[in-house]
């Protein structure tokens, strides 16, 4: 399988690492007709070297993956934390508390690192944000927020090969998983990554997510200023949409419009994901679902390695952050990480009994040993994801109607109301039979 099978597959992930690594310059990522991004090959310039197919982690994982994941799908773990700002001005300006954006202001102004590569706002088309390096705390204003767009990461790769330095990366798990499949190839990145954060990632969404959001906010695209998924000032924690026009008017999209066109959005490679919690990372940050221990917001924080763990109680010991202990177990059990994982194994047996073929790590025996079957929403959505890869499905997302989505919204707030009425119910009968009866 080369690359070009991987895209033919639909589990290209779209990051990006392959037009990074390729040294002819052969290969650009392209926007595709339902909002993704993949990879195209100029045949004339191409040298045949392969390099492409070797750093590719849909292909070929990296050795250090292979580790992560023999046993357990937690992947390796120092400590997990619960962590938030001590600069109560930060908590605004970033994923879930300014947690990240904290950690990166820290090492610049400490010397802990001479560079961040991670995303930034593209004033130009805010709609689309690019990877660039930053050098001083300064510039962490421009850091992006939640964006929940494809990313191509492989512009990483010739910003940490550019300029002598220690670098910190951001990004998620298929970016990162692709950057150490490159580290193990290029002795240049090996050195110059001092740390990696990675992001708690449950999916991406296909570029049209915010075309339809800017539809119901009625902002015409030309007029956009900025655009934040996840904003904090209108209705707090978790966050709803905040458009700003040209004009300085602010657009207010709730939260439940959102979260009702993830699924129509959501491409199929991530519905194949098992590395939702960022394996690779040495510092793993997220949501802090079902790890909330007091009315304050903080961020989840998984601690992989040695050199993250230390980081952080660094920032804490210069009165950056504040770290609370709360266990991997705990944050684990918070990301639903057993019912996501189920989800890739139906949708791995789906894409087998379909004849295409799946990335190399859902081939191991670890994500075998379950048969698990697939119900008819899984198998709708798989033949809804299929058919938006092609022109009249990308269409359709494009002029997605807004009855369809709040017809999801309505079903979802009826499925949440039956599973809490059962859960009420069964904790009734328990008090009144008893539990030795």
């Amino acid at each position: 399988m080369d690359i070009l099978d991987v895209v033919k597959n639909h589990i290209c992930t779209g990051c990006g690492i392959c037009c990074g690594m390729c040294p002819t310059g052969a290969i650009a990522m392209s926007r595709t007709c339902d909002g993704r991004l993949t990879p195209t090959i100029n045949n004339s310039m191409c040298s045949n070297c392969r390099l492409c197919d070797r750093v590719c982690p849909q292909i070929q994982q990296s050795k250090r993956m292979n580790e992560v994941i023999k046993d357990s799908i937690e992947g390796f773990a120092q400590e997990g934390y619960l962590g938030r700002p001590a600069d109560d001005s930060l908590y605004m300006l970033g994923q879930t508390c300014g947690l990240v954006r904290c950690l990166l202001i820290y090492a610049l102004q400490s010397g802990y690192a001479d560079r961040i590569v991670c995303v930034k706002d593209n004033p130009d088309d805010p709609l689309h944000p690019v990877i660039d390096v930053f050098t001083k705390a300064e510039q962490a204003e421009q850091v992006a927020r939640s964006k929940y767009c494809p990313i191509d990461f492989g512009r990483a790769i010739k910003h940490i090969c550019k300029k002598e330095g220690k670098c910190i990366i951001v990004g998620l798990g298929c970016h990162l998983q692709g950057l150490n499949k490159a580290m193990e190839i290029n002795t240049l990145l090996r050195e110059r990554v001092k740390l990696s954060i990675g992001l708690i990632c449950d999916r991406v969404l296909r570029f049209g997510a915010a075309d339809f959001l800017l539809r119901r906010a009625g902002v015409n695209r030309k007029d956009l200023h900025s655009f934040d998924y996840r904003d904090k000032h209108w209705k707090g924690y978790p966050g709803d949409v905040r458009i700003l026009d040209k004009k300085g008017l602010v657009h207010d999209v709730d939260r439940k419009w959102r979260l009702g066109v993830m699924e129509y959005y959501t491409p199929l490679y991530c519905r194949l994901c098992m590395d939702k919690l960022n394996l690779l990372s040495d510092i793993s940050v997220g949501d802090p679902w079902g790890v909330r221990l007091s009315k304050e917001v903080f961020s989840a924080v998984i601690a992989r390695t040695e050199k993250g763990n230390e980081f952080l109680l660094q920032a804490k010991q210069a009165g950056k952050i504040i770290l609370q202990t709360s266990g991997v177990k705990v944050i684990v059990q918070g990301q639903n990480i057993a019912a996501k994982l189920h989800n890739c194994i139906k949708y791995k047996m789906m894409m087998q009994k379909s004849g295409l073929d799946i990335p190399i790590i859902l081939k191991k025996e670890l994500f075998n040993h379950t048969r698990l079957k697939a119900t008819y929403v899984d198998k709708m959505w798989f033949r809804f994801n299929l058919w938006t890869e092609r022109s009249k499905g990308a269409e359709f997302l494009n002029y997605l109607p807004f009855w369809l989505v709040y017809l999801s919204i309505t079903l979802k707030k009826i499925e949440r109301f039956l599973i809490r009425a059962k859960g009420f119910i069964n904790r009734r009968l328990m008090k009144l039979i008893g539990p030795n009866s």
